[in-house]
């Protein structure tokens, strides 16, 4: 699946408990996601959650340790993940 938007709504209308969503930041990051709407949208679902931190240079898949380039996309990230998981997510 391409991006969140596209995958919660499939995996509602599959139905399967036995499904979920997995975020590589820096694949979001490569194809220009915000990464906190990201958490937004699934905050909702009840959709299990897994991610896989990593930080790029937006072009390419550097694997580069999360937040060590786009400092403030992480930031903005992780407050989202933090409200998110304040509502009991």
């Amino acid at each position: 699946m391409s991006n969140v938007g596209k995958t919660t709504p499939i995996i509602h209308c599959v139905g399967s408990d036995k499904l979920g969503v997995t975020i590589g930041t820096d694949h979001a990051l490569m194809v220009d996601e915000n990464l906190a709407e990201n958490m937004c949208l699934l905050a909702d679902s009840n959709i299990p959650l897994m991610l896989h931190l990593n930080d790029c240079y937006e072009y390419w898949n550097d694997g580069m340790t999360a937040a060590s380039i786009n400092l403030l996309k992480f930031i903005e990230f992780f407050y989202a993940l933090e409200d998110v998981k304040s509502r009991g997510y």
